[in-house]
């Protein structure tokens, strides 16, 4: 896959994340549980299969490794709101890694101007300060908030590097006498 394209597909990812954690924060919520119960329930499964059909040394491990990937789904069905915070923690970081590599890029661009870094949290910080005055009751779940204006404006952001990525920057070398 080619950077433009790159961009583009995380920023639009970004975006519609975002833009269903602000407005659906209890689908989104729901959507984490889900996804990380089904992601239990294989690990364990491809664990326990792995552990009957690995040599004699390797067993053990697949079967340790079941047995905690079982203990974490009992925790996580007691005390899902501690997993749900895990999960979101994770996703933002891989949000935070997302946009540490557009900033990256858009920091070794020639041309780029390094103003809309700056803009990017000021907008953040502009679309926060506007919610808790005029949508307060997005407020309800604070930290899905936060990571969702984040993976939003990153995503647009994204967006805006795809786009502004040109041809001759794609394949590592930029022409100077080119305007």
């Amino acid at each position: 896959m080619d950077t433009k394209l790159s961009f583009i597909i995380r920023g639009l990812i970004g975006v519609i994340f975002g833009l269903l954690t602000l407005f659906f924060p209890d689908i989104t919520r729901g959507t984490f549980i889900t996804i990380f119960g089904v992601l239990v329930i294989g690990g364990i499964l491809l664990s326990l299969f792995l552990a009957t059909t690995s040599s004699s040394e390797e067993t053990m491990f697949w079967f340790g490794v079941s047995v905690l990937l079982l203990v974490i789904g009992i925790v996580a069905f007691f005390i899902h709101n501690i997993i749900e915070i895990i999960f979101i923690l994770i996703i933002a970081g891989w949000a935070f890694y997302i946009a540490f590599t557009g900033i990256s890029f858009a920091i070794s661009q020639p041309r780029t101007k390094y103003s809309i870094i700056i803009g990017m949290f000021v907008i953040c910080a502009i679309i926060q300060i506007l919610i808790y005055i005029y949508a307060p009751i997005l407020l309800k779940d604070p930290i899905l908030m936060v990571l969702g204006i984040f993976a939003m404006v990153f995503g647009l952001f994204s967006l805006l590097m795809g786009w502004y990525i040109h041809e001759e920057s794609i394949k590592g070398h930029v022409n100077i006498n080119k305007e």
